[in-house]
């Protein structure tokens, strides 16, 4: 019987490591139902409003169930991260995912967390942009800590 070299161990730990894959740059799967918004731990089950974030280098996306948490947790993270971070809302159909940062948005809208912007289709006339919706929500962020409301 011949005795197996020393070389098996090694190849098997070279080929783990060239097989071990890069951090993916889309969107990752939502456990609908079980996974927890990364901003205020509420379980994410609406298909229609639920977003992620995936700061550069990082294995997964962060998951949450409002637009709003998403941005409020982004504007949380160092802004040279957040300013190279992927992001992602549902499309307005609910059934997939689309650039944040080339979406419109419409106010109004019935979310989990009510910060109130949706996806919307298209150019939407009137429709804001990522940043646009960011502005309100700090604003609204802001007054609602202010003690004098």
């Amino acid at each position: 019987m011949r005795r197996a070299s020393g070389l098996g161990p090694l190849l098997a730990l070279l080929l783990a490591a060239a097989c071990e894959r890069a951090p993916d740059m889309g969107p990752g799967e939502v456990h609908w139902d079980r996974d927890a918004c990364e901003h205020c731990s509420m379980g994410i089950s609406d298909r229609r409003h639920a977003a992620q974030v995936r700061l550069a280098g990082a294995r997964r996306p962060a998951l949450f169930d409002d637009p709003g948490c998403a941005l409020i947790w982004l504007h949380d993270q160092p802004a040279e991260a957040a300013a190279s971070a992927s992001i992602w809302v549902r499309s307005p159909s609910g059934d997939g995912w689309i650039d944040a940062r080339q979406a419109r948005f419409r106010g109004g809208a019935k979310t989990p967390m009510d910060y109130g912007f949706a996806s919307a289709d298209g150019a939407l006339d009137g429709g804001l942009t990522l940043e646009q919706v960011w502005t309100r929500i700090a604003e609204a962020e802001r007054d609602r800590r202010d003690p004098r409301n």
